[in-house]
């Protein structure tokens, strides 16, 4: 929307790629359209912190390599912290699950979810966003689904007149 506006808009992420969640078919519609913004893409950058110089902001952007600083003055700072996880009621499942809330490595690893279930009581589960290898619920049919814990998604308006940048955080899945 910025960039659609005539702001320069820059996606930073510290990822070497942008868009690490979304495969590959969506990620090039997703960049299609960014670089026909000519949104600039600034990969291994994390934002570090944002203070303030006289009447505009400064965002310290960090490389996740080198861990080289670079300062971008800029007029605005929006930043999303994703949202916060309701897991009040994992923990109260876990403690009569027959698993504990702990996932079988071994199957993860085999693209199984768990066993068949030969032991009664219920499962409980938490599973990546994309689900696992081969199969998507468990055989039982108590896998929960993950959702995001958090994904940092930092609007950065750098300097100049109808200049704008865009970082984009690390993204991470939980339950």
């Amino acid at each position: 929307m910025l960039a659609e506006a005539g702001a320069t808009v820059e996606l930073a992420f510290p990822d070497r790629r942008a868009f690490p969640d979304v495969g590959s078919s969506n990620a090039a519609a997703h960049l299609r359209k960014l670089y026909a913004q000519e949104i600039v893409l600034s990969p291994d950058l994390r934002l570090q912190e944002v203070y303030q110089e006289d009447n505009r902001l400064v965002a310290v952007l960090a490389n996740e390599y080198s861990r080289r600083l670079e300062e971008r003055v800029v007029d605005l700072v929006v930043s999303e912290q994703g949202t916060t996880p309701v897991d009040d009621l994992f923990h109260r499942l876990k403690v009569a699950s027959r698993n504990h809330g702990e996932i079988d490595h071994r199957a993860l690893l085999t693209g199984r979810t768990a066993d068949d279930c030969p032991q009664p009581g219920r499962r409980l589960h938490a599973v990546p966003p994309r689900g696992l290898p081969g199969k998507s619920e468990h055989p039982c049919g108590d896998l929960r689904r993950a959702a995001p814990l958090q994904g940092h998604l930092t609007r950065l308006a750098a300097a100049g007149r109808d200049r704008t940048q865009l970082a984009l955080e690390n993204t991470s899945w939980y339950i």
